[in-house]
């Protein structure tokens, strides 16, 4: 997609307008190589009208507003095919991805890895970051499309919990893992995933109803919970040795997608399957790179993850790597009919 052998293009992010499933609209960030820390200028930004036979670059053209640098970007849809850009502040585009408007700014401040999410039931657009410098977390909602925005309600931050048998001699058991198979996938560290952990997806076909993934040393696990949050089930277990930089999400019909990346020996491989029942099962993982390919400059900054994005009929994976030079954002298209067929 992005094809420059002067800088980083990573963490690639693509949102299909709802109203028209042939309109795309991709974002990635821009980086100079390793070891420099700053950004290039603007994110990488372009959009597509014919499902990805063209595409039109806008790197260049919409407002930067008081933050022009590329921070973390993410893009999303509304229902009503309205395009949201996160890249430290929002803008919306309402014809596609062509223009974009001037930045709306949140009462949030900056963080290593901003977030947005879009509402596609009630139209509100959530936006986490942190109530001050980096931390604690905070969430911010816009109920009028991003043009205004609520005081932010901070997210409590983590606990230790231990386990005391108050038995003479025998100290306290700290850093518990439940519920799982092994310890947590790390948070950072070049090659690895630096956002936060475990992922987290909302059904958009049923209330309440909420994907969790927990990444493990050789596995990804799927919790499902129809309470909101007050209990769950599974885990369905995707067995994903050397996965990195995981991402799912749920498509409109309730179809659950799942990818993942490899790194062997700076060699990078591409997979991804699809859940057709909610989660709790899954099909075969599919290989989606053609063939290996470099892994070129990855990590932090500017490349801590990747992503997944379901229409009704394909899966669209995004992820970095370095065929083309340091560090290039790539997207594939796969039928979920190949998926089905797995199943």
């Amino acid at each position: 997609m992005t094809r420059s052998t002067a800088s980083r293009e990573g963490q690639p992010v693509v949102a299909v307008n709802p109203t028209n499933p042939d309109n795309f609209v991709f974002v990635s960030t821009r980086f100079h190589p390793l070891p420099e820390l700053e950004p290039v200028g603007v994110c990488f930004l372009t959009y597509t009208l014919d499902r990805g036979i063209t595409w039109n670059n806008v790197t260049a053209d919409y407002p930067l507003g008081a933050a022009p640098k590329c921070g973390e970007p993410q893009v999303f849809a509304d229902a009503n095919g309205t395009f949201y850009l996160l890249n430290n502040q929002l803008s919306k585009s309402f014809d596609g991805g062509k223009t974009w408007s001037v930045p709306s700014v949140t009462p949030l401040h900056m963080q290593g890895a901003t977030k947005l999410r879009v509402d596609v039931a009630t139209g509100k657009v959530y936006a986490n970051s942190a109530s001050s410098w980096k931390y604690p977390a905070a969430v911010s909602v816009s109920s009028d499309g991003g043009e205004t925005w609520a005081a932010f309600n901070q997210i409590p931050g983590p606990v230790d919990v231990c386990l005391d048998y108050q038995i003479p001699d025998l100290p306290p058991i700290c850093n518990l893992v439940a519920n799982g198979t092994g310890p947590m996938l790390a948070k950072s560290g070049i090659g690895l995933p630096s956002d936060p952990t475990p992922w987290l997806s909302a059904d958009p076909t049923s209330t309440g109803r909420f994907a969790l993934m927990v990444p493990r040393d050789f596995t990804l696990e799927i919790y499902i919970t129809d309470t909101a949050g007050q209990n769950f089930t599974g885990p369905a277990v995707i067995q994903t040795h050397d996965a990195q930089r995981p991402a799912f999400d749920f498509g409109p019909d309730g179809q659950l997608g799942v990818m993942w990346r490899t790194n062997s020996s700076g060699i990078l491989d591409v997979y991804s399957t699809v859940s057709f029942d909610g989660g709790r099962n899954f099909a075969a993982p599919i290989k989606v790179t053609a063939q290996p390919q470099p892994v070129g400059q990855n990590g932090q900054p500017g490349d801590r993850a990747s992503s997944v994005s379901l229409t009704n009929t394909y899966a669209y994976v995004a992820w970095s790597d370095g065929r083309d030079g340091l560090l290039d954002a790539v997207l594939a298209e796969i039928p979920l009919d190949l998926f089905q067929t797995m199943s």
